[in-house]
């Protein structure tokens, strides 16, 4: 049985809603997308600050 630190597991997030709401983007289905995203590349440890994840928030943004 493989075991990680429950931090490794669920690190603290880099982006809150309300900073999400706070850099225009509105709640709703692609909402629900770009935590699901941001969450996913931190985990992966493409993202490992704030900056970068709000920079990859416009980048995506840019992309739709």
């Amino acid at each position: 049985k493989l075991y990680l630190p429950s931090l490794e597991l669920y690190p603290e997030t880099l982006l809150a809603c309300d900073e999400l709401i706070g850099h225009g983007v509105r709640p709703g289905p692609r909402f629900k997308e770009l935590l699901t995203r941001l969450r996913d590349a931190q985990l992966l440890g493409d993202l490992t600050s704030r900056e970068q994840a709000l920079a990859r928030v416009d980048q995506w943004l840019a992309e739709s």
